[in-house]
């Protein structure tokens, strides 16, 4: 009885180990179910332009049992401001990889389709024109049907349309060229371009070619109309290594949403970047002088989205005539810059000197200067720009090291930024080196403050009146020759006030980049003409002028000159002079508005 028992365990062993083997076998053999398999992590809710992102697709048989090998193909599209077509990578265990990289910002649905060859997936309608729910949708191996004057859909013979859409996977690179014969109408598009339009009339052949890559897969839509008579419809191809023939099942793919699919997700602008912001604006070209002008900044990111909001900083200077085209110093008019918290900035200035003056509008980051090092004293040999690493957050360093330069021989560094002062201020800008320390130029807000450049005196300094509202430029020059075992070394501080002085930290230090289109030339008007600035001019005569001295029946002549409030000559002539000679007699003065000298009168008095 007991080795019966044995016998009975045994025997119920071996049956639960085929039993087991049996349903393994069943398992593995389920193929994946798009509706079952599932689409998992962050980029399936956002990402940012420009930004790698991705998420995870799972596959899972009807059962809704996780899949543990690979082989499916998944194909993954994005559909908003700009079509994407994601990268699919097979883990080879049920997973698969999905990356994408947009460049436009908006909203997007993310399609997450199982693709399979075996032909195209049918929407079957019952008018001509695609209206309503089809009455049938069905996949076809390969379109090559021929109906007769029999029904084409279950119903309807005559007055009907079929949409098929799908993928088209070629095997070769080679240009392909598509047939389609038909009765009645056809259209075929090919990786979304219409290749064959021949709705209106029966499609006795007609081709189109488009070089296609091999192993893509290419958007392909067929649609079809029966209006009365024989109904057909033969879709072929043909390349340089296949000929002409039905397009085969197996390079014909239809789709199928995975769970949840499409997804709804945000991509966001990257940030700021200034060459791809823009100013506009009349206050870009023309400004009258003392009277306010405005433009209008837009910050975008690399891609020209629109940031979408505030945050960004900006710098917009205007230079005085030739203070930029030929060195002369001169301070700029510095722009209020309004924040309107939506990625736009409202600026406004005034300034007071006619001419051509220029506009420069700048996106600033903080954190750091840029630095341009040279292999040489004379910035003629660039090396290497550094922006934003630890050498150029501080106008600070001893030794080369900090420099990526070799240790021997000369070198020069040129320092170009902004600065943003910490308060309403006269500043004292100091630059302190130990030893041999080289030779310094400091510049700030087109003003050189410092000036070591035929000297190698340990410190200089200079002061000037900042603002903390604006962001002056900065320049600092730097060369250094080796004739010593001296180490080079050197620090740019400020102070002012009661505050100590302190090495200028990264905190109030930019980098700058100019928007798009700047440098502007701003054409500045001069304002009304202003008596009191206007000048008189005399004729000379001999050692006397005619102001001075006169003769009785001789004509005597002077030029009044006019200018504005801001001693801007006018340039303009038609304003009205009144001249009155008063002493033993009085008489008028004749006014001529001088043609050839616009803004010049001649006044004649006897």
């Amino acid at each position: 009885m007991q080795g019966k028992s044995r016998l009975w365990a045994a025997s119920g062993n071996f049956l639960s180990a085929l039993i087991l083997i049996a349903l393994s076998c069943h398992a593995s053999a389920e193929s994946t179910d798009a509706s079952k398999s599932i689409a998992t992590g962050n980029g399936l809710l956002s990402a940012t332009a420009g930004m790698v992102s991705g998420f995870t697709i799972t596959a899972k048989d009807e059962s809704g049992v996780r899949r543990t090998s690979g082989g499916d193909e998944f194909i993954v599209e994005l559909e908003g401001t700009r079509s994407i077509s994601a990268s699919v990578t097979d883990s080879l265990d049920g997973t698969y990889d999905v990356s994408y990289t947009p460049t436009k910002s908006g909203n997007y649905e993310a399609s997450v389709k199982l693709a399979r060859s075996g032909g195209l997936s049918g929407q079957y309608f019952e008018n001509v024109w695609f209206f309503y729910t089809p009455v049938k949708t069905v996949i076809n191996p390969t379109i090559n049907l021929d109906w007769g004057e029999g029904p084409v859909t279950d119903m309807g013979q005559d007055y009907v349309s079929i949409r098929w859409q799908g993928k088209l996977k070629p095997l070769f690179p080679e240009t392909h060229t598509f047939f389609i014969s038909s009765d009645d109408g056809a259209k075929l598009w090919v990786d979304n371009v219409l290749m064959i339009d021949r709705w209106d009339s029966s499609c006795n052949e007609t081709s189109a070619t488009i070089a296609l890559k091999p192993h893509v897969f290419y958007n392909i839509k067929l649609e079809y109309k029966e209006v009365t008579g024989n109904a057909y419809i033969r879709l072929s191809w043909q390349t340089h290594s296949t000929p002409k023939e039905i397009i085969p099942a197996s390079q014909l793919y239809y789709e199928s949403q995975i769970k949840q699919s499409p997804f709804s997700l945000m991509v966001y602008p990257n940030v700021a970047y200034g060459p791809r912001c823009w100013a506009a604006g009349e206050g870009l070209a023309l400004a009258t002088a003392g009277t306010s002008a405005q433009l209008t900044l837009q910050a975008n990111d690399i891609y020209d989205n629109e940031r979408g909001e505030g945050g960004d900083l900006f710098s917009v200077r205007v230079y005085p005539p030739s203070s930029i085209e030929v060195g002369i110093q001169g301070r700029p008019v510095h722009a209020v810059v309004v924040d309107e918290t939506d990625s736009s900035y409202i600026s406004e200035y005034t300034t007071y000197k006619s001419g051509n003056n220029t506009l420069y509008a700048t996106l600033l980051t903080g954190g750091g200067v840029g630095a341009t090092y040279y292999s040489d004293d004379m910035f003629s040999n660039p090396q290497k720009s550094e922006e934003g690493v630890s050498t150029v957050q501080s106008l600070s360093f001893d030794g080369t090291t900090s420099h990526s330069l070799p240790s021997e021989g000369n070198f020069s560094v040129r320092y170009v930024g902004f600065l943003g002062p910490e308060a309403d201020d006269v500043y004292t800008f100091t630059w302190v080196s130990s030893g041999n320390g080289g030779a310094v130029r400091v510049w700030v807000d087109n003003m050189i403050l410092i000036n070591q450049w035929d000297s190698s005196t340990v410190t200089g300094s200079g002061t000037i009146d900042l603002r903390a509202t604006y962001y002056y430029d900065l320049k600092v020059e730097y060369k250094f020759e080796k004739t010593s075992s001296i180490d080079p070394s050197g620090s740019l501080r400020w102070k002012y006030s009661d505050v100590a002085q302190t090495v200028i930290g990264s905190s109030s230090l930019f980098l700058g980049q100019d928007v798009m289109d700047i440098p502007s030339l701003v054409s500045v008007l001069p304002a009304g003409t202003c008596a009191s600035k206007s000048i008189v001019t005399p004729q000379t005569l001999g050692e006397t002028d005619s102001l001075a001295l006169s003769t009785a029946g001789h004509q005597a002549e002077f030029t009044i000159t006019a200018r504005d409030l801001y001693g801007n000559l006018r340039l303009v002539g038609g304003e009205r002079f009144k001249v009155r000679l008063t002493g033993v007699d009085s008489l008028a003065g004749v006014v001529e508005d001088l043609q050839t000298d616009p803004g010049s009168y001649r006044v004649i008095f006897t």
